[in-house]
């Protein structure tokens, strides 16, 4: 497993390197100090040699010391939630930010994390008992329904539907009675249709994109600036820094869309390879949910890395019009403190899962033997 680890490293670090520069290259390349923007960049650069040291910190720390705090964690990030509501500062409309001098922090981030360790600890501690609907599915639906409420009041619709779908994933993948969760999957999708066509702007991105022409100057524009990144971009790129589309006309082009500075810049073979990656980090841990040593192990694991591979998912399907419109940050990338320190730590978990595997030796998977597998 030390291959392993090295290479979940790597990943990490490469693309926090490319996150950097990306950074670097969308703005302070084009405007000059004069815009702000190598403040932006120095900004960043601090976040990422923040995240680095968290990622090293957590995979010293035993991840079973988790396990023991997990109710105190996830009640801390509920009250972070709530707080958000209370003394959080509104931008574009939504309510996300608690502000304590020149940093910010986003809860929705911290609690994608807490709700993981939570399950984890949960799902391995109720493993007898994951099958009654009282003891093992209920308490976990319950939780996810008050995070999902708090979350999308915000409002922040992507966050809340990603956070729901790990926790319903864990507890399938953890061996839940399929007939206490599908009926429960059926009824949620009305619910979350009802959610995108009560609210204008959510129903205007799914119309639009079937169609971003048929509004290119409002809910279109954004993914047709990033396909226009595209488009320019051919199969090597017009060159560091030589992008135009950032210089204005691509919104959010530091955070949701950095991977279009990408595409324009270095054309398909460099966004071919930042998505190789990913493809990379994912299948390392793959073999760390598959090989840990416990349950709790494994399933945190699995939490972490579904989160990441998600959140991935969802920008580059956004960026590249394979899916509507919503503002996510593409993992240890994009410009922001709190998803990247999150994201860090979630890593740093997941290696300390893997250094364990090799001095307790591997289990069945997620209570495989129970089931006589």
């Amino acid at each position: 497993m030390e291959s392993t680890r090295y290479g979940i490293v790597a990943c990490v670090l490469t693309l926090m390197c490319i996150g950097i520069v990306s950074v670097y290259s969308a703005g302070a390349s084009l405007y000059g100090a004069d815009r702000g923007y190598l403040g932006t960049v120095q900004k960043q650069m601090v976040w990422l040699v923040l995240s680095a040291a968290v990622l090293f910190i957590a995979a010293g720390i035993d991840y079973h010391l988790l396990s023991r705090h997990a109710r105190a964690i996830l009640v801390a990030s509920f009250a972070l939630l709530v707080l958000v509501h209370i003394v959080g500062q509104t931008r574009n409309g939504a309510r996300r930010w608690i502000v304590l001098g020149p940093v910010s922090m986003q809860p929705a981030e911290f609690f994608k994390l807490a709700v993981v360790v939570y399950m984890a600890w949960f799902l391995s501690a109720k493993e007898k008992k994951i099958r009654q609907f009282l003891h093992g599915f209920l308490p976990p639906v319950l939780l996810a329904t008050l995070g999902f409420l708090l979350i999308i009041a915000q409002p922040d619709f992507g966050t809340a539907v990603l956070t729901t779908v790990v926790v319903f994933s864990m507890l399938l993948v953890a061996g839940v009675n399929l007939m206490h969760a599908l009926p429960m999957l059926l009824a949620a999708a009305p619910v979350l249709g009802y959610l995108i066509v009560t609210v204008d702007y959510r129903l205007r991105r799914v119309l639009v994109f079937l169609n971003p022409w048929q509004d290119p100057q409002g809910a279109g524009y954004h993914i047709i600036q990033s396909m226009i990144a595209f488009g320019a971009g051919g199969l090597l790129g017009v060159g560091p820094g030589n992008g135009m589309q950032k210089g204005g006309y691509t919104p959010e082009h530091l955070t949701d869309f950095l991977l279009s500075v990408i595409g324009e810049e270095t054309g398909f073979v460099g966004t071919a390879c930042v998505v190789m990656v990913f493809v990379v980090l994912f299948y390392l841990g793959a073999r760390v949910v598959m090989l840990a040593a416990d349950t709790f192990g494994s399933l945190l694991a699995f939490g972490i890395m579904l989160t990441i591979a998600l959140q991935t998912f969802i920008n580059i399907g956004v960026v590249t019009g394979m899916l509507p419109t919503k503002g996510l940050p593409l993992p240890f990338m994009s410009y922001g403190g709190s998803s990247m320190l999150v994201m860090a730590a979630g890593v740093g978990i997941v290696l300390n899962v893997a250094s364990h595997i090799e001095e307790v030796g591997p289990v069945p998977l997620l209570g495989a033997e129970r089931e006589g597998l």
